[in-house]
């Protein structure tokens, strides 16, 4: 055989090694290309997936927003059809004549017999009558936590008031016991809606859409103040009427949503502190035996944040 043949025809190492290594460096491509793909497919649907979240959220926010702007509507309808309330006709009571019976004539006057003890009858309190437009709000969206109705002109805030077993519930819930990002305009717990509490307190939201208690902030301005200082609040039973007494900034350190208080000292202790916080120094005077209105809803970025508006009462009808 040809040895210059045989040469030619050998096998060549390194070709071969050559070769071998550009297949692998090519298979080793196509893996990571490969790889980043599904990388990247991953990615993309996860991306995809999160997009449909927001947009869903998004959707689910402004529905509810719309529902609650609905629901407001609605209860607002209700109130201006109910008629205002008017005083009962007072019925006489019948006057009973009792009989009389002639004592009897004796020879000798007898000894004086000791009089029965009689127990006084129990006084029999005064039975309330809910107002119409209350109890037609209870009716209209089945729920009787509905414990009043709260307006004050010049602004948006026209909105029936619920009141649940804790400071919670409404928090993201409507009229109709739904979940809703705006809540509802609710009272304090510990509040007895059957009575006027020293300090009646009242939470909403502060909604960037200008709904609930949103329009609280206005009252910074104090030509806003002079304009709309006059809160009306519908009780279960009463019509009432509240002048605004101090607007404050403040954080949750400072408890002014007290209602309970052990002595007239401890309530006058926190009209002074309300008083003294106020950004308008509104010069009007609160003492032992008045009632205090408390708005309350958030401000800024911050949890704690508070913007709160008081009141005392001046009229009960």
């Amino acid at each position: 055989m040809n040895k210059q043949k045989f040469m030619e025809d050998s096998f060549d190492l390194e070709e071969t090694r050559t070769l071998f290594k550009k297949k692998a460096r090519k298979s080793q491509e196509i893996k990571k290309a490969k790889k980043a793909i599904s990388v990247y497919t991953v990615l993309s649907a996860v991306l995809a997936l999160a997009i449909v979240l927001i947009i869903y959220k998004i959707a689910v926010y402004y529905i509810e927003l719309e529902n609650s702007r609905r629901i407001a509507q609605m209860a607002r309808e209700f109130v201006a059809a109910t008629p205002a309330p008017t005083l009962p006709i007072p019925v006489p009571t019948p006057v009973s004549r009792p009989t009389i019976t002639p004592e009897p004539v004796y020879e000798h006057e007898p000894e004086p017999e000791d009089e029965p003890i009689i127990d006084p009858e129990p006084e029999i309190p005064e039975e309330r009558i809910m107002l119409d437009k209350i109890k037609n709000l209870r009716e209209a969206f089945s729920n009787d936590d509905i414990v009043g109705y709260l307006k004050i002109e010049g602004t948006n805030i026209d909105y029936a008031v619920v009141q649940s077993t804790d400071n919670e519930f409404y928090l993201h819930r409507d009229l109709n016991l739904k979940n809703n990002a705006a809540g509802s305009i609710f009272m304090d717990y510990e509040n007895n809606p059957h009575e006027i509490d020293r300090n009646i307190v009242i939470y909403g939201h502060n909604m960037r859409n200008g709904t609930k208690f949103h329009n609280l902030r206005h009252y910074r301005d104090r030509q806003f103040y002079e304009n709309n200082r006059y809160i009306s609040f519908t009780t279960l039973y009463e019509e009432t009427t509240w002048e605004i007494f101090a607007i404050y900034e403040t954080t949750i350190d400072f408890h002014y949503i007290q209602v309970i208080f052990r002595s007239d000292d401890e309530f006058i202790s926190l009209i002074s502190q309300m008083k003294a916080k106020s950004l308008i120094n509104t010069g009007i005077e609160v003492g032992p035996n008045d009632r205090v209105l408390t708005l309350s809803t958030c401000r800024g970025t911050h949890d704690d944040d508070r913007f709160v508006v008081s009141a005392k009462l001046i009229t009960l009808d």
